[in-house]
């Protein structure tokens, strides 16, 4: 009976200390989005002598904290 009461005291501080689900994180919370591209997303008349494409990110990014990845 003691064991049972330690885990659910256990789970029940673990729930509570756990920082909340809010709805609306505010702009340090939420993910960086990609705000600039060039040349722009879809573009079909990129010059093929372009040896830069260039992403502007909605917040700082450190070097080498994020990579490229594909959503459909």
């Amino acid at each position: 009976m003691m064991k049972i009461f330690v885990v659910f005291i256990f789970t029940l501080v673990a729930i509570f200390s756990s920082p909340p689900l809010t709805e609306g994180a505010d702009q340090n919370q939420a993910s960086p989005k990609v705000i600039v591209t060039n040349p722009q997303n879809g573009a079909t008349d990129v010059d093929p002598s372009l040896s830069k494409i260039t992403v502007t990110f909605s917040k700082p990014m450190l070097d080498k904290s994020w990579s490229w990845s594909y959503e459909e």
